[in-house]
C-alpha cells in the first residue's frame, strides 16, 4: 500500500510552520581581535565576521611583522584614518571594508630594528610609525624586587626545606586603576556591540579646549619648519593634532562617559601624554651622522668577533670588516677606544735584516680582562701570516 502524497496546501502550511519555529541565529559579535595575521587574511576576516571594529593586539610583534605586513602597511594606515577600502580579488570576490583598526604591538629592539630602523626597512617612511604612539622605556630588569612579608626569616635558597612565603594580599592604587580601566574597556565594547546599528557618538570640545587645540596646532605647525623640533619628522608632526583629540576622547570617556564636552584640562593631559611618546619617536629615529652609522656597523661586527677571540689584528678588520676605506675604520676604532669599548695594543716588529718595521696593531676586544700573552702572540702571528699572503 502506498501513502497518498501531501497536497500543495499541506506542504505550504508545513513550510510556514518551520519558518515560524526556526531558531534565531545568534548575533555575530562586531568586534574582532587577532594577534597574528597576514595582510591577505585581514580583509577576509573583517568581511566574513561582518566586523565594525577590528584590533591587532600582540605581545610578540615579530609574529605579524614577519608575516608580510611590512610590505602592506597601508592596511593599517587606512584603518587609522577610517578610509574605506575598495578591494576585489579573483577567487575571493568583494573584500572591501570600512572599519577602524586598532594596533597594539610589543616589539623587541632587534625585531624593531629590522622592521623600522635598518637601511631599506619596508615600514620606514610609509607613515605607519607616524600614526603610532611609540614608547621605548628603560628596562626594569634588575629592579623588580618583591616585598617580603612583615615576619620573614631568611633561609638558604639551596636548602631542601626552603619554600617561598606567600605574598601579602594588598591592592595598590595602581592595581585598582588597572582593574577599573579593564572594566571600563569591557563595558565600552559591550555598549558598542549592543548599539552597533545606532549612529556613532560624536564628542565635542568646549570653547576653551577648542582655543587650546588651535594654539597647539599652530605651534606644532611652526615646529615643522627648518630648525624646528619636527623639521626632520614632518609626517610624524602632522599626525600629532589628531592624536591629541583621540587620546583626549579616551580620557574623557573614561572619566565622564559620553556626556558633556571635552574640557581644556583633559585636552592638556592628552597633549602632554602624546608629546611624551613623541619624544621617544624623535630620539629613536633621529637622523644619523655617517660617523655614527659606521660606529654601529663596526660595533656589530666586533660583537660577533668577541664570541670567537680575545685579540684581533687591525689588518683583519680592515681587510675583512664591513667598512671601507681604512680611514673610516681608523676614525671608528678611535671612537670606540675613547669610549673604552676596545684597546689598541701596538706590537713592535723587525725585518729580517734587524731593522725596525711598522708596528703591528692588535685590537683588544675585552680591555677590562687581564692580559693573555698566549692569545696576544697568536693574534700577532695571524697578522704576520695575513701580511705575507697580501704580498704573495
Amino acid at each position: 500500500m502506498s501513502k497518498a502524497p501531501p497536497s500543495v496546501k499541506q506542504v505550504t502550511r508545513a513550510l510556514e510552520k518551520l519558518e515560524r519555529e526556526k531558531p534565531i541565529p545568534p548575533k555575530q559579535v562586531g568586534i574582532g581581535l587577532l594577534s597574528d595575521a597576514t595582510p591577505q587574511a585581514i580583509p577576509k576576516f573583517i568581511k566574513q565576521r561582518q566586523l565594525y571594529s577590528f584590533g591587532i593586539i600582540t605581545p610578540e610583534g615579530e609574529e605579524i611583522l614577519t608575516n608580510g605586513i611590512k610590505h602592506k602597511s597601508s592596511i593599517l594606515n587606512k584603518g587609522y584614518s577610517g578610509e574605506a577600502t575598495q578591494r576585489f580579488r579573483v577567487g575571493e570576490g568583494d573584500q572591501s571594508y570600512d572599519v577602524p583598526i586598532t594596533t597594539c604591538m610589543f616589539v623587541q629592539p632587534d625585531v624593531a630594528e629590522k622592521a623600522f630602523g635598518a637601511p631599506g626597512a619596508k615600514m620606514r617612511g610609509t607613515g605607519m610609525l607616524a600614526r603610532a604612539l611609540l614608547a621605548f622605556p628603560e628596562t626594569t630588569q634588575g629592579t623588580r624586587f618583591l616585598p617580603p612579608p612583615e615576619v620573614f626569616e631568611p633561609k638558604r635558597i639551596g636548602s631542601s626545606h626552603f619554600s617561598f612565603p606567600p605574598l601579602p594580599k594588598r591592592r595598590s592604587g595602581a592595581q585598582e586603576i588597572e582593574q577599573r580601566y579593564q572594566q571600563w574597556v569591557t563595558d565600552t565594547l559591550q555598549r558598542a556591540d549592543d548599539h552597533r546599528d545606532n549612529p556613532r557618538n560624536i564628542l565635542k570640545l568646549t570653547r576653551e579646549a577648542q582655543t587650546l587645540w588651535y594654539q597647539a596646532f599652530n605651534e606644532c605647525e611652526l615646529a615643522m619648519r627648518p630648525g624646528g623640533r619636527y623639521a626632520d619628522f614632518r609626517d610624524h608632526g602632522s599626525k600629532l593634532p589628531d592624536q591629541w583629540l583621540r587620546v583626549a576622547g579616551i580620557i574623557h570617556c573614561y572619566d565622564h562617559g559620553f556626556d558633556s564636552e571635552i574640557s581644556a584640562e583633559t585636552l592638556t593631559y592628552a597633549i602632554a601624554l602624546v608629546n611624551a611618546h613623541s619624544s621617544y619617536f624623535t630620539a629613536l629615529f633621529a637622523p644619523m651622522t655617517e660617523e655614527y652609522r659606521d660606529y654601529l656597523t663596526l660595533r656589530q661586527y666586533l660583537n660577533r668577533k668577541r664570541q670567537e677571540c680575545r685579540y684581533l689584528p687591525k689588518s683583519v678588520i680592515t681587510a675583512h670588516g664591513p667598512l671601507r676605506p681604512v680611514k673610516r675604520v681608523d676614525v671608528t676604532l678611535e671612537m670606540m677606544f675613547q669610549q673604552g669599548e676596545i684597546n689598541v695594543i701596538p706590537q713592535p716588529r723587525q725585518t729580517q735584516q734587524g731593522r725596525r718595521a711598522k708596528d703591528i696593531m692588535i685590537v683588544d676586544l675585552h680591555p677590562s680582562y687581564p692580559l693573555d700573552p698566549g692569545a696576544l702572540e697568536y693574534a700577532v702571528q695571524q697578522a704576520l701570516r695575513l701580511n705575507q699572503l697580501s704580498k704573495d
